[in-house]
């Protein structure tokens, strides 16, 4: 089931969390479970690197503590702040992204910490439970250009964070991704992502998208491209919607099983799978459309942040 919207505002006049906040408010019958959201394009939100880690062990002031002890090992840490199951750090300067990610998901804290966002001018946000619990996020993030979002029913994994959408790229900065449906590869697709190095913490097929997109960008496939070798390499019923720092885009599976539906105007572009999600952004003005079997599409911010 699930919800999944983007947006991306091309006139500048801010407010992209609160307009996802709605359209994720419309899709909540979908995915009543857990809801997420990923916003990029906001450069002036910190200074330099930034990292989400999401804790779930029993004790969470005690991984706390070793988090910080690994990571300041790993990386120069500028500012460490609990919010909640997550801990937010500023770094000073470009992390080894592998290094970070084996100080915070590997030795002891293995199983019970997760990379959920790192780069430059962006941020993941997941909450458990209703849609209403990302209000508290409105306010953040006030010049974004574009996001994600989701909403979840926890159908073939378990109903907590770690497998909560979005997903961001542990191994590239500033990417996430969105996924409605199954990919019924992805266990092949685990196995050789595992032997390539790259850590999974969740039980989802979804944590595999933005593994895989990073392994054909590092390639230097653009976005675009890599959705569509994503097209072409997974198998079952999908759309899966992607943002990094610059645009926001989609692939759809080569039968169109999921439902996805376009609005695009001057002002703006609005994804989601269901139409009662962008109805009320919509003007005289505007194109409304269902994209193709097997179709690919990637829009870019248009204006300077």
């Amino acid at each position: 089931m699930c919800g999944i919207v983007g947006y991306l505002d091309r006139t500048g006049a801010g407010g992209v969390v609160e307009v996802l906040f709605r359209m994720l408010q419309s899709l909540e019958r979908r995915g009543p479970d857990a809801a997420g959201l990923a916003v990029f394009g906001d450069t002036s939100a910190h200074s330099g690197w930034k990292v989400r880690v999401l804790l779930s062990g029993p004790d969470l002031d005690r991984d706390e503590k070793t988090l910080r002890e690994v990571v300041e090992a790993a990386v120069t840490v500028t500012s460490f702040r609990r919010e909640g199951p997550y801990v937010v750090m500023d770094l000073a300067e470009l992390p080894d992204l592998d290094a970070l990610g084996a100080a915070v998901e590997d030795g002891f804290l293995r199983g019970r910490a997760s990379l959920v966002y790192v780069g430059t001018e962006g941020d993941v946000w997941k909450v458990a439970g209703s849609v209403e619990g990302l209000r508290k996020f409105l306010t953040a993030k006030a010049s974004s250009s574009h996001g994600i979002g989701h909403t979840r029913m926890a159908t073939e994994s378990r109903e907590d964070l770690l497998n909560a959408q979005p997903f961001a790229a542990k191994k590239v900065p500033d990417l996430a991704v969105v996924h409605n449906g199954h990919i019924t590869n992805h266990v092949e697709w685990k196995c050789r992502l595992e032997r390539r190095g790259y850590r999974f913490t969740a039980d989802s097929d979804s944590e595999i998208i933005p593994a895989c997109l990073t392994e054909w960008i590092q390639q230097g496939a653009t976005l675009e491209e890599a959705l569509r070798e994503a097209g072409r390499a997974f198998d079952g019923s999908f759309t899966i919607l992607a943002a990094d720092g610059r645009s926001v885009g989609f692939v759809r599976d080569r039968f169109a099983t999921k439902p996805l539906v376009i609005a695009e105007t001057e002002d703006f572009i609005a994804v989601a799978n269901e139409t009662v999600a962008v109805a009320p952004l919509l003007g005289r003005d505007a194109h409304v459309y269902e994209p193709s079997a097997g179709e690919v599409r990637v829009w870019f911010r248009s204006i300077a942040v």
